[in-house]
């Protein structure tokens, strides 16, 4: 007959009373595990070995996940997701954690997990709009704002502040000999944003600055950004981008065009 224990320690050391159930363990079993000291309910339906880790949960437990600094690690407040089966052991599905996700994220951070989930194609969009039905407005809002071409959180959280300020863009431009640019603004104004980890390498620095060259040869303006610009210095570089746009760099001008440049042969 099934050991409850051994169940239980498979899955990670938690788990529903329904998950054990419903592999053939009893609830007399249960009971008896209990007894003997070799289980605790940790909560109603629920059962942990002794030895499972603690979570440490604040009084407050809408805190959010951006400052975990302060409080430690937080139990947040559940939505209820009546179309997704409950989780049975201690880790969750990935649509679970998503729901959850995104429920205690500020706005920008929750729409780069959107982003990220989708450009990584471990949900579509018809997949999450149908997980979101069930969440507040505002959250359901999030997903018009999210767009699986982005490679990056970087790339959405730039993204998202052109936005605010009603600049055009296109996302993930595919230019020949260059490869898929970041964001280029109106016709001809690329910005590309350099994460620390992937940009530092010698063959990585290098190819960009080949991708630049290539850009430049075709007629376009670059802005490259790195991590603090975009994450922290965002006000100074949204006025760059306004002055820029504002004289008109953004565009094409009749001097690129009589030398053949900004025809859109270029873009694949």
């Amino acid at each position: 007959m099934p050991h409850a224990v051994e169940f239980v320690s498979r899955v990670g050391g938690v788990a529903s009373v329904a998950f054990l159930n419903g592999r053939g363990v009893t609830a007399g079993r249960i009971d008896a595990a209990v007894e003997r000291g070799e289980l605790l309910r940790v909560r109603k339906g629920w059962v942990a070995v002794p030895a499972a880790q603690n979570l440490a949960s604040p009084h407050d437990r809408r805190i959010p996940l951006g400052r975990p600094e302060r409080f430690g690690i937080a139990l947040h407040r559940s939505h209820r997701a009546p179309f997704l089966d409950e989780p049975e052991g201690p880790v969750d599905s990935f649509a679970w954690a998503l729901l959850h996700s995104i429920t205690c994220q500020t706005k920008p951070d929750a729409i780069v997990t959107l982003d990220s989930a989708l450009h990584q194609k471990r949900i579509s969009r018809t997949e999450l709009e149908f997980l979101v039905a069930g969440l507040p407005a505002k959250y359901r809002a999030y997903l018009e704002l999210s767009d699986g071409s982005a490679a990056s959180g970087l790339e959405t959280k730039a993204r998202l502040g052109l936005r605010r300020f009603n600049i055009p863009y296109r996302t993930q431009v595919k230019i020949a000999g260059v490869g898929s640019v970041d964001l280029v603004v109106g016709e001809r104004l690329v910005v590309e944003t350099d994460g620390r980890e992937w940009h530092t390498k010698t063959e990585a620095y290098l190819e960009d600055r080949r991708r630049d060259l290539e850009l430049a040869a075709l007629g376009y303006a670059v802005l490259r950004l790195s991590y603090l610009q975009v994450m922290e210095q965002w006000d100074a570089v949204i006025d760059v981008i306004r002055s820029m746009v504002a004289r008109d760099e953004h565009r094409w001008n009749p001097k690129h065009l009589k030398a053949g440049l900004g025809t859109g042969r270029e873009l694949i």
